[in-house]
């Protein structure tokens, strides 16, 4: 009898013990500590992004030359795993726009930095259609100027060439409020940075150049309106510079010029927020707990005291009888 009553005593004990247990604050805590540098980074776009042109620079492999990417990457110290360049040259608003709502970047968007350069190929298909219908024998001949050529003689071509860029505008400007949105909604905690877009031309026609420099300034007005991202002005660093900052094509930004840009992306990156989150064990037991919790505990206590003394009192009577028998 009196090893029943140890064996009952000891199974309320553990018991109580395990209840008290499980009451204690031994959840996780996380907590955000505050970063400098962002960890991932995407890039998106056309061949500025690629790095077209640049010493060291293979058709496809966005890595081979120094662009911009490469440089923020460096700088960051962000792992292979952490960085990617997926800018494919002569890439329109359009085709972006296509490939992000395939889900084709859908893995690569779970960082924390998309950058985008993205619209000039929207502008510059129409002016190389216009250019490849001029005759450029008789031009380099001199048998006729190339602007006069253009204003007298190809009138309706320059007008085309204007009323297709200002539809194209329009279309961009839909695309890319797209594009913003979709990723956002793909990770809405990445930081979406577009850049503006740089006026390469200087073809020394007034006709062209004027005209280029208009439909350039309508689409970084474009991409300056757009919310839920961050604008890179690159095209007024390029203007106010008196640097070379592109290559012989007129088109693709030189060594410098992907330094310009690398400096303008870096800024911009370094205003936005990054932190990790950590876990910290707590296994104390506190001690103000809520009333329900401590009513508990009361119960809990009064029950094991309680069967302790019925246990005492048990035991008392066995022994008596034991001795009066």
């Amino acid at each position: 009898m009196i090893k029943k009553l140890i064996s009952l005593v000891c199974t309320a004990a553990l018991a109580f013990t395990m209840t008290a247990t499980a009451f204690a604050d031994s959840d996780v805590e996380y907590k955000e500590v505050p970063r400098d540098n962002p960890k991932s980074l995407l890039l998106l776009g056309d061949s500025i992004a690629t790095g077209y042109g640049l010493e060291g620079y293979v058709e496809g492999d966005n890595y081979s030359a120094d662009n911009y990417g490469s440089k923020l990457a460096e700088k960051y110290s962000i792992t292979e795993d952490g960085y990617r360049n997926f800018a494919i040259n002569g890439q329109t608003s359009e085709q972006l726009l296509e490939k992000i709502e395939s889900g084709t970047y859908d893995k690569s968007l779970a960082c924390e930095v998309v950058s985008i350069s993205i619209g000039g190929n929207d502008l510059l298909t129409l002016l190389i259609d216009m250019l490849s219908k001029i005759d450029f024998s008789v031009v380099l001949t001199g048998e006729v100027d190339l602007t006069d050529l253009l204003v007298n003689e190809m009138p309706e071509e320059v007008e085309k060439l204007s009323k297709g860029a200002d539809e194209n505008i329009i279309k961009f400007g839909e695309n890319l409020t797209e594009i913003i949105k979709l990723i956002n909604k793909k990770n809405p905690d990445t930081n979406i940075i577009i850049q503006t877009l740089y006026n390469p031309m200087n073809t020394g026609i007034d006709t062209i150049d004027d005209l280029y420099q208009e439909k350039i300034t309508a689409l970084n007005t474009v991409i300056s309106s757009q919310d839920n991202c961050i604008v890179a002005d690159v095209n007024t660093i390029f203007s106010s510079s008196d640097q070379k900052l592109v290559q012989k094509d007129m088109t693709h930004p030189n060594d410098e010029g992907h330094k310009l840009i690398f400096d303008v992306l870096d800024e911009k990156i370094l205003e936005c927020e990054f932190s990790d989150t950590i876990e910290i064990q707590k296994t104390t037991v506190e001690t103000n707990k809520p009333k329900s919790q401590l009513k508990f505990y009361i119960i809990a206590l009064a029950c094991f005291s309680g069967l302790i003394v019925v246990t005492v009192l048990i035991s008392v009577v066995v022994k008596i009888r034991k001795k009066n028998q």
